[in-house]
């Protein structure tokens, strides 16, 4: 499995036990929707006792899972509904880019961070055929034109 294939873990607070994960290679793109957050392992309830957990920034569920619609209300700054299309305002993907760099350039040194890189690589999935190993500028550029959020920036 590649890497941001591993979609929810979803735990029933109750017996701890994880119940199915689904995978974006096994279904069509349009059967799931792809969550993004500022924050690595982010935990979400969504019923009493049903949690889900981003991991490396990244939650994939089916397009119907319950869980969609509790994420979407959410409203958080901190997690976002990636669409595989670009900005097409460009002050909005001028914030998307400052977004990007800041995430994962150290203001400091201008040196990439190993931790902003796994952010942004987790705005991708398999399908995308982005390497890994790429540079940081390359992967915010391919980023920038080809990924944005449903609720903007």
């Amino acid at each position: 499995m590649a890497r941001n294939d591993s979609v929810a873990n979803v735990t029933q607070a109750e017996d701890k036990k994880v119940a199915s994960p689904f995978s974006a290679d096994e279904a069509k793109a349009s059967d799931v929707v792809r969550f993004w957050s500022t924050q690595s392992g982010y935990t979400i309830a969504v019923t009493p006792g049903k949690n889900v957990s981003f991991k490396n920034h990244v939650l994939v569920l089916g397009s119907d899972d319950p869980s969609v619609k509790k994420i979407r209300g959410l409203k958080s700054s901190s997690v976002k509904e990636v669409l595989d299309k670009p900005f097409e305002d460009e002050t909005a993907l001028s914030r998307f880019n400052k977004l990007l760099q800041r995430m994962v350039f150290n203001q400091d040194s201008g040196k990439v961070s190993r931790r902003g890189k796994v952010a942004l690589l987790g705005l991708f999935s398999a399908k995308d055929g982005v390497d890994v190993m790429g540079e940081a500028d390359e992967l915010i550029m391919r980023a920038l034109k080809t990924k944005s959020f449903k609720e903007g920036i």
